[in-house]
């Protein structure tokens, strides 16, 4: 299904459709209107609403997953920077205004909704996967301090996600830009060996 066109018009109508209307105000008539198809149609294809959006939080972690693969011959320290970069880019880039709140109701509903539940804690098991695997790299080429890689990940992606709660729900645009001097200051160079001091890191 995912070389389907209909099935990538479907995805990016369902973003169209959550960017604009957020969860309350999504509905399957509303994404089959932008496309070349019938609701029916897309209750054939994915069952019912939360079926639908369950599809689309897992179509764009597949998308991520597979951004991943252009970091892999980088560096740890510059694979590091590249994924941590990747996330802030998203919180900050001014087409998601619409769309990461909506994104952040489907997180709430994951407390009560299995499906959604399912595929976002896949999600972030994928990334702190990666974001482990770089930092043990590191250290064991001798570029990072020998921190603990798990709680270090942790970190790593909680911090972001706060930000990003912090600027689409209460409007500080300043935020991410803040944070980044702080990932620089307080944690990628302490991060780093003694003897390793790149003059800007994100």
């Amino acid at each position: 299904m995912k070389q389907d066109p209909i099935h990538k018009q479907v995805m990016e109508a369902t973003a169209n459709t959550l960017a604009n209307r957020g969860f309350a105000g999504f509905t399957m008539r509303a994404v089959a209107e932008q496309i070349d198809a019938s609701k029916s149609t897309l209750h054939y294809r994915y069952g019912s609403k939360e079926g639908l959006l369950a599809t689309w939080l897992e179509h764009n972690s597949s998308k991520h997953t597979e951004q991943f693969k252009q970091y892999a011959d980088q560096t740890p320290l510059e694979r590091l920077i590249s994924l941590l970069d990747k996330n802030l880019q998203l919180i900050e880039n001014p087409a998601m205004d619409g769309l990461l709140p909506a994104y952040l109701e489907l997180h709430t509903r994951a407390t009560r909704t299995d499906t959604f539940r399912t595929v976002l804690s896949e999600a972030e098991r994928q990334y702190q996967a990666e974001l482990v695997d770089c930092i043990k790299d590191g250290i064991e080429q001798g570029v990072f301090r020998p921190v603990d890689p798990e709680a270090t990940a942790t970190l790593l992606i909680a911090v972001p996600n706060s930000a990003g709660l912090t600027q689409h729900t209460l409007g500080d645009d300043a935020v991410v830009s803040r944070l980044r001097t702080a990932l620089n200051d307080l944690v990628l160079e302490s991060l780093l060996v003694e003897d390793i001091a790149p003059e800007e890191l994100l």
